[in-house]
């Protein structure tokens, strides 16, 4: 069966291209932010009730690792999105969509309401760019459904 294609390459293939080259920008963009927060995004108030173990635990080895965790996220998106149409990719997006839906369920549970950046409640900002990773990804992964299942077939 041939494939409908736009400069050659089908549509599929595209949108799972793009979705994860700008989900992928996004996530890094994401963890550099984090990079940021124990010295300008959290505000003094939030610190002040913390005994200093905790300051470090809260402040730098959970910001850090969040921030390493998504910068890691991010590169595994981009590289993946050089590929073309092979299923690790669509397995990428795949996992990508879970974990992205994953953390909007959360965001819905647990909205984040300590203030960053000078804007105290963040979630309403935070939760539409959550719904926008979590749609990227699915869109990849639902135009290209029929690739997924083929993963770990034989050619």
């Amino acid at each position: 069966m041939r494939h409908m294609t736009i400069f050659r390459k089908p549509p599929g293939l595209i949108l799972l291209q793009l979705s994860l080259r700008l989900g992928g920008a996004i996530t890094m963009t994401i963890g550099a932010a984090h990079l940021f927060f124990p010295t300008m995004g959290y505000e003094a108030a939030v610190r002040d009730g913390m005994s200093p173990p905790i300051q470090d635990h809260f402040y730098y080895l959970a910001t850090y690792a969040i921030a390493a965790f998504l910068l890691a996220l991010g590169a595994i998106s981009l590289f993946f999105s050089r590929l073309d149409h092979l299923p690790s990719a669509v397995a990428v997006a795949c996992v990508l969509a879970v974990l992205w839906s994953a953390r909007l369920l959360l965001e819905l549970a647990y909205p984040v309401q300590v203030p960053l950046f000078h804007v105290l409640r963040p979630s309403t900002f935070i939760l539409p760019v959550i719904a926008i990773m979590a749609a990227l990804y699915a869109m990849a992964v639902l135009a290209n459904g029929p690739t997924l299942l083929r993963l770990g077939r034989a050619p």
